[in-house]
């Protein structure tokens, strides 16, 4: 598999990826297990590697996960909203199924002054 480096002037970062020359994989899941990942449940066979927030919206946090399939080792990635406020009801699958697409590992490196 062949990587790449890119250089962020704005962050000053490098990022080196894998190049992926195939479709990436998607997780079959059902909108119950998603919803019961997110509100931090263990499901068999899924480990819970990162829920970080990546947005913010008048009604809205965004939030991203990854999750390890444990069989394999691959990386799988949904992002999904919960409600800004705890006066509001929200179903990120009400009306769709959970989205969790393969990801990669990439390593960063941040350069930071002091």
């Amino acid at each position: 598999m062949s990587r790449f480096v890119s250089y962020n002037k704005a962050t000053n970062s490098t990022m080196t990826a894998p190049q992926v020359d195939k479709p990436r994989e998607k997780l079959d899941i059902t909108a119950q297990d998603a919803r019961e990942l997110i509100q931090g449940e263990i499901l068999d066979g899924l480990e819970i590697v990162e829920d970080i927030q990546i947005g913010r919206e008048r009604w809205y946090i965004v939030h991203q996960i990854v999750v390890k399939r444990v069989s394999d080792g691959k990386f799988f990635s949904s992002k999904y909203n919960e409600p800004a406020t705890e006066s509001q009801e929200w179903d990120n699958w009400e009306y769709n199924e959970p989205n969790f697409t393969e990801v990669f590992p990439v390593e960063k490196t941040v350069i930071v002054y002091e």
